[in-house]
């Protein structure tokens, strides 16, 4: 019987899905699914943590043999996955803040303590969703910088989005004074940022809105407000 060839991906995918295993059962069990032996994902396993700083290594360095496309893949990866973190908090609070402002105003129309308690533990909530989603993808979109700044320039994301370049201001004159406007809120809320310091505008936003909705609803609990 002739010996099955593996490619580089799916062995890859196997590694990163053994990871996630905390027991030797359930790593003999992925290997049974997909018909190898425990040995054979050991040796994989070990392959890839040794030559894991290939990936964030400069491209002098000795063990740096990745391709032009697999350092675009990499990067490609911590890029959609920081995007996705994104959008599931997103996702989250469109879910929370119609339930926040309904038991807000519940509770502020029909003074009501329990529609108030609710109120502030939906906003803790929120505050957590938001800050543990916002760690999620800076660490991601960290590592993608990281190897952006390592691996490639400028010239290839002009080429990948030319719309990502800054427009000039006098392309939206006709819009008027109140379009000028809403062009520089919206340019402001996507403004680049960097993910080791501070957090996507998207994230402050929901963490500011989520902080005074918690005010509100503690103030609306122990009656400071009328």
């Amino acid at each position: 019987m002739n010996k099955r060839e593996w490619k580089p991906k799916t062995k890859a995918e196997i590694v990163l899905e053994g990871l996630t295993l905390s027991s030797d059962d359930a790593i003999a069990k992925l290997c049974q699914i997909h018909g190898i032996s425990v040995k054979q994902y050991r040796q994989w396993e070990k392959d890839f943590i040794n030559n894991a700083e290939r990936v964030f290594a400069p491209p002098w360095h000795p063990k740096n043999q990745l391709s032009p496309q697999e350092i675009i893949m990499v990067w490609q990866h911590f890029a959609n996955i920081g995007g996705h973190d994104k959008d599931r908090m997103v996702n989250i609070m469109m879910f929370l803040s119609p339930l926040l402002f309904a038991t807000i105003g519940y509770a502020y129309t029909k003074p009501d303590k329990v529609a108030a308690m609710i109120g502030l533990l939906t906003s803790l909530i929120a505050v957590v969703v938001v800050l543990m989603y916002s760690g999620y993808a800076d660490r991601n979109w960290s590592h993608a910088d990281r190897i952006a700044e390592t691996y490639l320039d400028e010239t290839y994301f002009d080429n990948v989005n030319p719309l990502s370049r800054e427009l000039k201001p006098e392309k939206f004159y006709h819009c008027g004074l109140f379009g000028r406007c809403v062009h520089k809120l919206a340019r402001f809320l996507s403004r680049p940022h960097d993910p080791q310091k501070s957090l996507a505008p998207i994230f402050q936003l929901f963490l500011i809105l989520s902080v005074i909705t918690a005010l509100v609803s503690l103030a609306l609990w122990v009656g400071w407000l009328p």
